[in-house]
């Protein structure tokens, strides 16, 4: 028997490794040539290269391009017959004609070698730019006002060309406008708007996302590394599909097998953290970037139990355990942070009990909830996702008084205060999961039962005899008060 030194073995695993990683497509840094903005008619000199800098560098900020800044600025009347011109080159792949080189725009040979070899070709262009100051007549205090303020819009689109092979061309619309006091306002906030929309078509272009490989997999920690890292813009909480190749009827394909989320990031490599699988993870095995907004949408529903408040003397007149039903939007920042912004609403009293509360010398009536949640760190076990969160509270009650019994008064009684959920959920599918959460809150009430009263009373809208009977109240859903809450929602990905 033959014995095989351990760095033989190291060598060979190492080649196969990559004999593997080469069959499949890992991306590079790709070349792009941004053309400067082109135009048809008047654009002021300084909002022209303002937008100019403003998509190299929003281009650039995505790591994964080698930008060529080209000088050039094509007419806009132009701008079709010159892709077209390029377009034919590269179909009939014959060499640059004089025409290119000495026409309106001008090229040199070696500016064009580099436009035609890049991947892609971006040229912006704007075809409609109106800026104007408006007045408004109106009335304040009886006196007659006039109102300037500036409008700024553009119009304009950018067409997206791929050089590299067939020629093909993409054009993204753009059109904004924008309102503002000042000149200055109103240009910045249209210049922003569009080169979001510049931000948007890049972001989720599939031709642009992002493939790899799997370089080794880390059973025990449940984690797999990918040949990707800061060098070509990848951070944490970017998430990936697993994909394995198949054969069909002898014809290629591939089939998405399991989902990644990154959780380190490193110079050239990342670790990711493995959702689920539905087929074993082999080095070699190709990844692709997941495209999406990062914002999830959630619709709930559960119990909010008093620990405290929320009761009278009568206790048939407020439920203890509080059917509740709520939806919110989560932003993932990151693989750690996500933000919340959410509503929901508490059914306090029995069906039926409004005539009874209609009788008390107060009647109130909630508002519901809304609150801003911040989750602090993500926890990812096999298809579970578990996050603890901090949500802080805002809350609203109307206390309405009926002097007779053709008015009625309102004031609202507001409420601050927090709480404290963790939730678990599970992954059915890459877009939808399921879960539950639970904790505990406390919110601080600004206006108690008496002084409601007492603020009715001072504006004359409440009899001084009925404003005693407050007193009864023993627990008050205008108190401050304590809740555990528990809820079940299912959540989908947009």
């Amino acid at each position: 028997m033959v014995k095989c030194p351990k760095r033989y073995i190291f060598v060979i695993v190492y080649v196969l490794v990559a004999a593997l990683l080469s069959a499949q497509i890992v991306s590079g840094k790709k070349d792009i040539a941004v053309f400067r903005l082109s135009h048809s008619g008047y654009v002021p000199s300084e909002v022209a290269a303002r937008i100019d800098q403003r998509i190299i560098d929003v281009v650039t900020s995505f790591k994964r391009f080698n930008v060529i800044g080209m000088e050039y600025r094509l007419n806009s009347n132009n701008i079709v017959s010159f892709i077209d011109q390029i377009k034919r080159m590269k179909e009939q792949r014959s060499e640059i004609s004089e025409t290119v080189l000495s026409g309106e725009e001008a090229f040199t040979r070696a500016d064009w070698e580099r436009l035609t070899g890049a991947f892609l070709v971006f040229a912006p262009r704007i075809t409609d730019y109106d800026e104007r100051l408006m007045f408004e007549e109106t009335v304040v205090e009886g006196k007659k006002v006039i109102k300037k303020y500036w409008i700024v819009r553009i119009e304009g689109a950018i067409s997206i060309l791929d050089v590299s092979g067939s020629a093909s061309e993409r054009v993204i619309p753009l059109s904004v406008k924008k309102v503002a006091k000042r000149r200055s306002d109103a240009v910045d906030e249209a210049i922003s708007s569009l080169i979001s929309s510049v931000y948007t078509a890049i972001k989720f272009e599939p031709e642009f996302a992002l493939a790899s490989g799997v370089l080794a997999v880390d059973h025990e920690n449940n984690t797999v590394t990918i040949e990707l890292g800061k060098d070509i813009g990848i951070n944490a909480g970017d998430e990936y599909i697993l994909q394995k190749s198949i054969s069909v009827a002898g014809k290629q394909s591939v089939k998405e097998t399991g989902l990644l989320i990154i959780s380190e990031v490193h110079d050239t490599f990342s670790v990711a953290k493995v959702i689920y699988a539905d087929q074993p993870i082999v080095e070699g095995d190709s990844v692709k970037e997941l495209l999406g907004s990062r914002i999830l949408l959630q619709g709930y529903a559960g119990i909010t139990v008093p620990i405290t408040g929320v009761m009278t003397k009568d206790s048939k007149e407020f439920l203890r355990v509080q059917p509740t039903f709520g939806i919110r939007a989560v932003y993932k920042a990151n693989f750690h942070l996500s933000i919340s912004v959410g509503y929901e609403y508490a059914i306090q009293q029995p069906i039926g009990s409004s005539a009874v509360l209609s009788a008390k010398p107060m009647r109130l009536t909630p508002f519901g909830t809304g609150y801003l949640g911040i989750g602090v760190y993500n926890f990812y076990t096999s298809r579970f996702k578990i996050t603890p969160e901090l949500q802080f509270c805002f809350s609203g009650t109307s206390v309405a008084a009926q002097s007779n019994p053709a008015k009625t008064y309102t004031v609202t009684a507001s409420q601050l205060g927090g709480r404290v959920l963790v939730s678990a959920d599970y992954f059915i599918s890459r877009n939808w999961t399921i879960g539950g959460s639970a904790g505990f809150g406390y919110m601080h009430n600004l206006l108690s039962p008496a002084q409601a009263a007492e603020k009715l009373k001072k504006e004359s809208l409440f009899p001084q005899p009925e404003l005693d009977k407050v007193n009864n109240y023993a627990w008050d859903v205008l108190s401050s008060h304590m809740n555990f809450h528990v809820f079940i929602g299912i959540t989908r990905r947009f």
